[in-house]
C-alpha cells in the first residue's frame, strides 16, 4: 500500500498547485484495465474521500471492437471501489485501424485520436465537466520519440 500513498501525494500536490479538482466536478476516467489507468481509479476513487472536495467519478473503458475484448474483470473492479464502470461500444474503430495499417501495424496515432474522441463523447453523454487519463512521463517521453522515429 505504500505506493497509494506516494500517487496520492502527487494527486493532492498537483491539486493544490493547478487546481485541478473542485466541488460539483464529474470526472470521467478513461480506464483501459491496465495498471496505469486502474491506479488512477483507485486514487481518484480514495482522494474523494480525504480531500474534501465533493466530486463525482465515472470509469469509462472502450469496447473498440477488438477480438477477446472482456470488461468483466475492470467491471468488477471499478464496482467494488464504488464507481460502475459504463463501457462505451465504440466498435467502429478496429475496423478504420486494420483499412489504415501498414505492414499489420495498426496506426497508433489514429487510434489515439479516436479513443480520445470516444471518451470525450462519453464525458458529453454523462454531463462531465473533465476527463482524466493515466499517462505518464514515460508515455509523454515514448510517443515522442517514435514520432520523432517515424
Amino acid at each position: 500500500m505504500k505506493y497509494i500513498r506516494r500517487v496520492l501525494a502527487s494527486i493532492r500536490k498537483a491539486d493544490s498547485k493547478y487546481d485541478l479538482l473542485n466541488d460539483g466536478d464529474k470526472v470521467v476516467i478513461g480506464v483501459s484495465g491496465g495498471k496505469d489507468s486502474l491506479c488512477l481509479l483507485k486514487a481518484l476513487s480514495v482522494y474523494r474521500l480525504f480531500s474534501k472536495k465533493d466530486f463525482k467519478i465515472f470509469p469509462v473503458c472502450l469496447d473498440l471492437g477488438f477480438d477477446g475484448f472482456d470488461a468483466s474483470a475492470i467491471e468488477a473492479f471499478a464496482s467494488s471501489i464504488g464507481a460502475p464502470l459504463l463501457v462505451k461500444d465504440s466498435r467502429e474503430v478496429y475496423p478504420i485501424l486494420k483499412e489504415h495499417s501498414k505492414d499489420g501495424r495498426l496506426p497508433c496515432s489514429i487510434c489515439s485520436r479516436m479513443k480520445k474522441a470516444a471518451i470525450n463523447e462519453a464525458a458529453n453523454e454523462l454531463g462531465a465537466n473533465k476527463v482524466a487519463f493515466a499517462h505518464h512521463q514515460d508515455d509523454a517521453i515514448e510517443t515522442l520519440l517514435m514520432n520523432a522515429i517515424h
